[in-house]
C-alpha cells in the first residue's frame, strides 16, 4: 500500500519543509497544500491522510472550516501538528472529536512516524467510503 499523505501547511515555513523532507525520506508520498480553502478547494484529488500544520490559526481559518465541512461523510483521516494555544484555537474550528491525532511543537518527527505507520495499518483493511469535495 502506498503511504500517501496531505501536508497542509504554509510552503514556506522551515518547518512544514522540514516535515516534507523528512517524511519523504521516511518513504511516505507527501502532496503538500497552503492551507486556505481555495487552494484545499482546488485539489483534484486528496489523500485519505490529512496533516494540518497549524500556525497563526485565524489567518487559516476558512481552510479550517472548508475541511471540516468537507470532510464529514467520507474517510479523511486529521492530524494536527501544533502548538497547546493553536490546538486549542483550532478545536472551535474542527471540534476535537474529529482530529484522529494530535503532534505537539517542537515536531518529533519520529513520534510523529510512528503515529503515521499505526493509522496506515488500521486503514489498510477498511473499506473506501464515499469520497464527497467541495458544495
Amino acid at each position: 500500500m502506498k503511504k500517501k499523505l496531505l501536508l497542509i501547511g504554509d510552503k514556506r515555513s522551515f518547518m512544514v519543509k522540514a516535515i516534507v523532507n523528512s517524511l519523504k525520506s521516511s518513504g511516505y508520498d507527501v502532496e503538500l497544500c497552503e492551507p486556505y480553502k481555495a487552494d484545499i478547494e482546488a485539489l483534484k484529488e486528496r489523500p485519505r491522510i490529512v496533516l494540518f500544520y497549524l500556525d497563526d490559526v485565524e489567518s487559516i481559518e476558512d481552510g479550517l472550516i472548508y475541511l471540516k465541512d468537507n470532510t464529514t461523510n467520507d474517510d479523511t483521516v486529521l492530524l494536527f501538528i501544533g502548538a497547546e494555544m493553536d490546538l486549542e484555537e483550532a478545536y472551535f474550528r474542527i471540534p476535537k472529536n474529529r482530529v484522529t491525532a494530535t503532534v505537539r511543537r517542537p515536531v518529533n518527527i519520529k513520534e510523529l512516524s510512528n503515529q503515521l505507520e499505526k493509522i496506515f495499518r488500521e486503514k489498510k483493511n477498511e473499506p473506501k467510503k464515499e469520497k464527497k469535495y467541495g458544495n
